[in-house]
């Protein structure tokens, strides 16, 4: 029954519960008669709030690696991440010691 809400059911959803981000995703989740697939929305969200947990997650340890000394290669191979997104937040980190 929610994979194919009424665009004004799904408006009604996201001015009662304040859900913000659902407002932000409603195009890339409508369907053929002004439908909106919330049940793929809603996964989107899930999906996109664990790739920022996870981004967190990385940001925290590559933080703790640069004040042990590590280099941004050895760092982004250790956490498989993107060498330019580490060597951005050494940079970022160098910058705020002075």
């Amino acid at each position: 029954a929610f994979c194919a809400l009424d665009e004004d059911a799904f408006d009604v959803i996201v001015s009662v519960t304040g859900a913000d981000e659902l407002e932000k995703v409603k195009e890339q989740y409508r369907e053929e008669g002004r439908k909106i697939n919330m049940c793929e929305a809603i996964r989107g969200m899930i999906a996109d709030g664990r790739e920022e947990g996870q981004r967190e997650k990385a940001y925290a340890a590559a933080k703790n690696m640069y004040f042990r000394g590590f280099t941004a290669e050895d760092t982004a191979g250790l956490l498989e991440e993107n060498l330019e997104t580490v060597a951005k937040w050494f940079e970022e980190w160098k910058e705020r010691q002075g």
